[in-house]
């Protein structure tokens, strides 16, 4: 009993982590994103003057990796259950796990040359343009990886819900 209370604990918050990752990217990529592409360098550095305060990058970090630990933690505690929720717990961690070594990406070869260098973005408008350019499919390539391992979970948390305990 108490590993379907773990299972269900992990579960529920890989369910909240994924969501919150998802919806922030999905309104990036759909509000923030086309109107970055129509001249990215320009774009990018009115974001960087708009966002001294605060940056969006605080709402981000800290849940992709504690998302991550809560599916591994999903996972591990739902070693004892059915063939078929194991195989959605399974597919959750490799979307999600898909999803942390793409944002490894974007942010270490994208992000933090374009929104942290501190360069004039304007006086290298070509090299900007292009890393904007570059982004742009690894970061739909993202979306979709959050968006199966949202699908995942979901799926096996409503196995779990229904059945109470799948033990094999």
């Amino acid at each position: 009993m108490r590993d379907v209370h773990s299972l269900r604990w992990f579960l529920g918050f890989t369910l909240f982590g994924l969501a919150h990752w998802f919806f922030g990217n999905l309104y990036e990529t759909v509000a923030f994103t086309p109107n970055t592409l129509a001249d990215p360098a320009t774009a990018l550095t009115h974001w960087n003057a708009f966002t001294k305060v605060t940056n969006p990058v605080w709402y981000f970090v800290p849940m992709s990796p504690l998302t991550f630990l809560a599916a591994l933690g999903a996972y591990w505690t739902g070693r004892g259950q059915s063939n078929s929720l194991r195989r959605s717990l399974l597919a959750t961690l490799l979307f999600t796990s898909a999803g942390v070594l793409l944002t490894v990406y974007i942010v270490t070869q994208i992000n933090l040359k374009v929104f942290f260098s501190g360069a004039d973005l304007l006086a290298t408008r070509e090299q900007v343009n292009q890393l904007v350019w570059r982004g742009m499919p690894w970061g739909i390539m993202r979306l979709i990886c959050i968006g199966a391992a949202l699908a995942t979970a979901m799926s096996a948390y409503n196995r779990l819900l229904r059945t109470g305990t799948e033990q094999a």
